[in-house]
Formats: C-alpha cells, structure tokens, sequence
C-alpha cells in the first residue's frame, strides 16, 4: 500500500512539474487559424499597416527566403506581395511608422559562410513597392531588437558575427530626415542578442536574451529587464522576468499589457508558457499556457486585441531547423477589473431610521459558496474587498434576534442614500442580490446634488409631492422615507442650509389652508430635527393657496390631477459658504 501512494505521489509531482500553469488564469482564448500559406518558417519578421499584417523572410529549415506575405486578417488569407529586395536572411528586425514597413539587418549567407546584415528597406503597401534607406550606422548584426515608438523606429543590440563582442548600441530612425541617430547605450555591459521587446505605456522593455559571458555560451541566463523611455533618452531598470530564461522568444503588447510566450533555453526545451507584465505595478504574473505546441523563433503580429502566432522551430534537437507552419489566434480576455463594494444598512424602529450595527453579513458567489464575512461598524457600514467586477454576488444577513420582529431593514449606500428594502429568503434570512459592481463611482443622494454643491449656483430648489391623510400635518410612512433622503442630503453636504415651504390646492377656504400649510411645514422640520440636524439650518414656511400654480384658483373646476399639482413641498437647498 505505502508503494502505491508513493507512486501517486510521484505521478502526481510529475504532472505538477509537465504543467506548470496549473490553477493559473487563461489571458487569452485560442484559436487555431488553419497553416501559414508559405509554408513552414522561422527566423521571419512581421510587421503592420493599417488592417494588413506583413510576414517576410526567415527559413524553411533548408533555405534562406526573401518571400514576403500580406495577411487580412478579416477574411483570414494570405497573399504573396512582392519579394524582399535585399539579400535573403533570418533573424532580422522590423518596424513600422504611419504607413510604411522598415525591415533591416539580420543573418544570411556568403558561400558557406554566415554574415551580418545592416541595410535597411522600406515597404509601401499602396504601390507594393520595397525602397532602401540609409543603412543602420554602427556594426552589422543579426539577432537584434527593433521597434518602433510614435513617428520613429527603434534598433538595439545583436550579434556582430565574427565578432568578439554583442552589440549594446541603441540607434533611432525619423522618417522626416531619413537618418539615424545615436541614443543612449543599453545600460548593461557587453550587450545581448536574441532579446526581446515589447512596448506599453510609450517604453520599450528589453528582457531576456543571452550575453557575450561565458555562463550564457550554451544556456541564456538573463533575466533582469530594463525600460527605455524615448522622451528622456533615458533607462532604467524593470521588474526581473520570473519565467526560465530564454531566446527566441514571442513578445508583444495589448491593452497597455506587455506579454512574452514561447521561446527556447539555447538547448532541447522549448516553451510555450505564458506571462504577462503589469507597467502599472511593476509586477509580472504567470498566466495559463498557449494551446499551441512549445517552440521558438516563430513569428507574430497583433490585431486589436488578439495576437496571432505562426510558424517557429518545434523540434527538440539544437543544430536542426524544424519549422512549422501553423497559425493560431489568441483572444484576449476582457481585463478583469477588481473593486471595492462599500454599503450601509439601516433599520426602521417606531418610525425613525436607524444604523443596523455590529451586524454579520456574508457574500455569496457561486454554487451558493461564502466568499467572504464582515461584520457592520457602528454607523451600519461596511466593506467587501477586492471582487471581481464582472462577478455575481449576493449579500445575506446574519440571523439578527435583536431585531424587532417587524423592523424594515434597507441597503443603502454609504451616505444613505437607499438602494432598497430588504426580503428574506427562504432560510428567513434578509438577502440582496448585488446587480452590478461595475459602476462608477457614486455617492451622492437621493437629490443628486453633488453637482450643484460643487457649481457656482446660490441655491437649488427641489419639489417633492409627500403624501399627506386629508386634513392632516401627520408624517406618514412614505413622508417618512423621502424625508430621510433629505437628512442624508444634508449630513453629506454640511455647507448646504435648507428652506421648505408647504402649498395647498384651492379646496377649501383659504384661513384653514394657509393653516394647515403652516403645520406641515413645522411637521417637516420637526421630523429633520430629530435626527440631530442643527436647527439654524432649517426652516419652514407655509403658503397655503397662495401659489397656485395653475388655474386651479378659488371657484375655478379642476381635475383631480390639476389640483394635485399644487399640493406641493419645496426644498430649497442654499449654499453657505
């Protein structure tokens, strides 16, 4: 027995070492878009114009190519285009500018020789036409990095072959004068090759790669990274790559997120894992593996918010070419947005609204699981942290005997303002159902006068209809429920000093009117008052029949609905500072 847990031990480490990303979150969903119509390659480069992604040169594992493919990618097919003019290679670089591809340097071969490359072409797409600019300045190399940001082109590093040193040169390229121009050196010594770059937030970022060390001679080792802020001219370090080290491998950038996939440790491994950069946090997060097979040297091409993926070496063996051929699209999924949930509940008591405190509340997720507990601090609020803002949750209430057996308890948010009453669900037990954590941000009242406290206006006046029994300055249940949105109005906006007058319609004599305006003007400040709002900043005045807003004046027949409209309160909110 103990041999046999041992073994499912083992197989059990196993397949966690084989699966790395085990438990990791997919960043993207994959698609497999059929095989690359010119056929096996790697070592190519890939640039974009507009809609169209361009696929030129690199290796069928036999022969240097000079072919070069357009790609629509809204139908899905390839079309030759017109050949690369210059000497057919690999392992060169590529960028774009408006609307113009630039491809440069790299590795071809002289007889049995190999040898560096540092002329340079532009492509036109409207005339399918290839012109040569001036050549990169410096050494010729291959296995550098190329990229471009805003109006101008980027080259740094690479291997000088024959040469006893790496390239740490950063050299840039304007279109408006066609020249290069000398910028800041690579801030580590001795250069890299094989290095990769992404862009995000207007920085390129230059990870991995090997070093001209005799510890990088046949496994790369580098996994420190540094940024390169064009404005400035200046770098500076990043956060260390957390994958293996490698070369050849995919790096690219969507949604202001910097990504590096696949690649090859110098030797037999090959990878396909996944990793995404935050520039934001510094950070870089392990995210689910590719479904493509492990490989390097491949080439890619972003579209929106998708990264296609093509061709690369798959075979395990380190001196033979094994290119392939497939296609596959990766869907970025949408960016998972964290938030905080922040409410109140209150409680209703012999009429006044109350903080429901020191009361257990429960989140709950899926299949009916609890995702987290809080208890509600002394002024009823409380908090849930860091949800994911696309998720579905319910909130349920602790079993409360210290509530009264009828009490009316209601979800608000943090100023008060209500957001509903509560039910109980089958357990009896008061629930809510969140309906949407992706909002903006609000927090105003139930007056909404967060833009007029903010506003350059004196004053604002609001009318309201509360319900009143006839002949009666009684505060009822549904007076009681606006009024308390007037309380929470003027505890979050203290600045503020509150007027209400009361009207009547004309039923009735005007003495008795005026009167019983008067009253329910008083009945309404009382009410405010007695939840601790200073009196100097409330008053009340009734109008009676004085302001008719209508026809409907004395002796004149009216609709019910038409005296109703005079049966008014105004609140009449006044800046005082």
């Amino acid at each position: 027995m103990k041999f046999i847990r041992c073994n499912i031990l083992f197989l059990f480490i196993l397949f966690l070492s084989l699966h790395p990303s085990v438990g990791q979150d997919a960043a993207f969903d994959w698609q497999r878009k059929g095989e690359f119509k010119g056929g096996k390659l790697e070592g190519a480069v890939s640039f974009s114009i507009g809609e169209k992604r361009y696929v030129c040169l690199g290796s069928d594992g036999n022969n240097y190519k000079k072919e070069c493919w357009e790609y629509s990618p809204k139908n899905s097919s390839w079309a030759r285009i017109a050949d690369f003019p210059g000497d057919a290679r690999i392992n060169a670089v590529a960028f774009t500018i408006g609307e113009k591809g630039y491809v440069g340097t790299g590795q071809t071969m002289i007889g049995a020789s190999f040898a560096a490359k540092k002329d340079f072409w532009m492509y036109n797409p409207l005339k399918d036409l290839w012109t040569k600019i001036e050549d990169l300045p410096g050494d010729a190399r291959c296995f550098a990095v190329g990229f471009s940001i805003g109006d101008k082109g980027y080259v740094a590093l690479g291997q000088p072959i024959g040469k006893t040193y790496l390239c740490s040169d950063l050299w840039e390229y304007s279109p408006s004068t066609s020249q290069w121009t000398k910028k800041s050196d690579f801030p580590e010594k001795g250069g890299r090759e094989e290095a990769s770059v992404f862009v995000a937030n207007g920085s390129a970022y230059v990870l991995l790669g090997k070093t001209s060390s005799w510890k990088d001679l046949v496994k790369p080792k580098q996994k420190n990274a540094f940024e390169y802020n064009p404005k400035n001219d200046k770098w500076s370090a990043s956060a260390d790559f957390l994958g293996s080290a490698r070369v050849g491998a995919i790096s690219f950038s969507i949604n202001n997120k910097g990504y590096i996939c696949a690649g090859s440790d110098g030797l037999s491994k090959r990878f396909n894992d996944m990793w995404e950069f935050d520039p934001k946090k510094n950070k870089w997060e392990q995210k689910a593996d590719a479904e493509f097979s492990p490989r390097h040297s491949s080439f890619w091409f972003v579209v929106d918010n998708r990264i296609y993926i093509g061709g690369g070496n798959i075979t395990s063996k380190v001196t033979e070419m094994g290119g392939a051929s497939d296609l596959w699209c990766g869907t970025a999924k949408p960016e998972k947005v964290i938030v905080d949930y922040n409410a109140k509940l209150i409680y209703e008591d012999k009429n006044r609204k109350m903080p429901l405190s020191q009361q257990g509340v429960s989140l709950i997720g899926l299949e009916k699981k609890v995702i987290q507990t809080t208890k509600t601090d002394n002024k009823g609020l409380f908090v849930f942290k860091e949800l994911d803002a696309a998720g579905k949750y319910e909130l349920v209430l602790d079993r409360n005997d210290k509530l009264p057996a009828n009490a009316i308890v209601s979800i608000t948010k943090p100023s008060g303002k209500i957001i509903q009453n509560l039910k109980k669900n089958e357990d009896g037990l008061f629930s809510y159902e969140i309906p949407d954590l992706n909002v903006s941000e609000e927090d105003d009242s139930y007056f909404n006068l967060k833009n007029f406290a903010s506003s350059t206006e004196k004053n604002i006046t609001i009318t309201s209809n509360i319900i009143y029994l006839q002949s009666s300055w009684e505060i009822t249940k549904e007076a009681e429920d606006l009024l308390y949105q007037v309380i929470v109005s003027l505890n979050q906006f203290p600045q503020l000093e509150l007027e209400i007058s009361s009207h009547t319609d004309s039923n009735g004599d005007d003495a008795s009117n005026m009167q019983l305006s008067e009253m329910r003007a008083k009945a309404v400040v009382d009410y405010i008052l007695s939840y601790g709002v200073e009196a100097k900043r409330v008053k009340g005045k009734g109008y009676g029949e004085t302001m008719i807003l209508n026809k409907c004046k004395n002796s004149v027949e009216c609709s019910e609905e038409e005296h109703k409209l005079n049966r008014r309160t105004e609140f009449k909110f006044i800046k005082t500072q």
